[in-house]
């Protein structure tokens, strides 16, 4: 069997914003189609997950370990911990 998985192509953006803090070792997917942005003012730990699409608002703190699945949207000031996975239901 040789078929090939096909590249589906990601043309969307990733957009940070002012004054953020972004730790080693994390990975900020580019959106498919749209934007994945992170807020003024947000810092973001080190080994922090973020997938495509999401939208962390301003001055949030995203602690290591942490993850945001495909679409996820946090509103002003969130904290999320460590092992703290977070997905839309």
């Amino acid at each position: 069997m040789d078929r090939a998985t096909p590249k589906i192509p990601q043309i969307g953006a990733v957009i940070i914003e002012d004054d953020v803090e972004i730790g080693s070792c994390v990975c900020i997917d580019r959106a498919k189609f749209g934007v994945t942005r992170v807020g003024r003012g947000t810092k973001i730990d080190n080994l922090v997950q973020v997938a495509h699409n999401v939208i962390i608002g301003p001055h949030c703190i995203i602690a290591g370990q942490a993850g945001l699945a495909g679409s996820v949207t946090m509103g002003a000031g969130v904290a999320s911990a460590a092992n703290a996975p977070c997905a839309i239901t």
